[in-house]
C-alpha cells in the first residue's frame, strides 16, 4: 500500500488544457470574469485583477474598493481595462502603468476596443437622469481622453465595434438594432437595422 502512494506521488502532473490556448475567446464582461491571452489566465477576485500562468501570478489594483464590473483585455494582451462604478482603470501589464478616471457615468455597463486599440467604448448610465449613454474615449495615448459622448436615447443591451471599419459600432437594444458612425467629434449618427 505505501509503494503504491509513494508510485502516485511521483506522477508527474499534466498541463492544464487552459494554459495550452493561444488566443482570446469571445465573451460578455458583464457575466464572465475570466480571459485567455496566450497561455495566461486573467481572472477577477472582487477589486483585483489575477494574471497567472504555470509559473507566477501577478495582480492588478485600481485602489478603488469595490467589485469590478467589467474587464477587457487588448493590444495583444499587453493592456487590461476594467470598471468600477463609476471608474474607468487601465493598465499596462509590461511597464506596470494603471491610470484611473472619473466618468459622469452611474454605472457602466459595456466597454469595448476597437481593433485599432486607439478607441475605448463605454456605455451606461448618466449619474444626473439615469438615461443611456454612449462615450468614446481615445486611448492611443498614456492619458485617455473624451473623443465623444451623447446621449443615445436607446435602451442599449449591448455595443461593439465594427471589426472591419473603426468608424462604426452596432448596438443591439431593447426595441433596436442600430449602426453608429463616428466619423466626427460632434456626435454619433445611429440608423436603425429593418429586419
Amino acid at each position: 500500500n505505501n509503494n503504491q502512494i509513494a508510485n502516485k506521488a511521483n506522477i508527474a502532473l499534466q498541463p492544464v488544457p487552459i494554459y495550452e490556448m493561444n488566443h482570446i475567446i469571445g465573451f460578455t464582461p458583464q457575466k464572465v470574469s475570466l480571459l485567455f491571452h496566450n497561455k495566461e489566465t486573467f481572472y477577477i477576485s472582487y477589486d483585483t485583477v489575477v494574471q497567472s500562468n504555470e509559473k507566477k501570478q501577478k495582480f492588478y489594483h485600481s485602489g478603488i474598493k469595490c467589485a469590478i464590473d467589467n474587464i477587457i483585455l487588448y493590444d495583444e494582451g499587453k493592456r487590461i481595462i476594467i470598471t468600477q462604478g463609476k471608474f474607468i482603470t487601465f493598465f499596462d501589464t509590461i511597464i506596470d502603468i494603471t491610470v484611473t478616471i472619473e466618468t459622469k457615468y452611474k454605472s457602466i455597463n459595456i466597454i469595448d476596443v476597437d481593433m485599432t486599440s486607439k478607441y475605448l467604448l463605454v456605455s451606461g448610465n448618466d449619474i444626473n437622469d439615469n438615461t443611456d449613454v454612449i462615450s468614446i474615449f481615445d486611448i492611443e495615448s498614456e492619458q485617455p481622453s473624451l473623443y465623444i459622448s451623447q446621449i443615445s436615447g436607446y435602451s442599449i443591451i449591448d455595443m461593439k465595434f465594427d471589426i472591419n471599419d473603426t468608424s462604426l459600432l452596432l448596438s443591439c437594444g431593447y426595441r433596436s438594432i442600430r449602426i453608429w458612425n463616428k466619423t466626427s467629434h460632434d456626435c454619433l449618427i445611429g440608423k436603425n437595422i429593418k429586419l
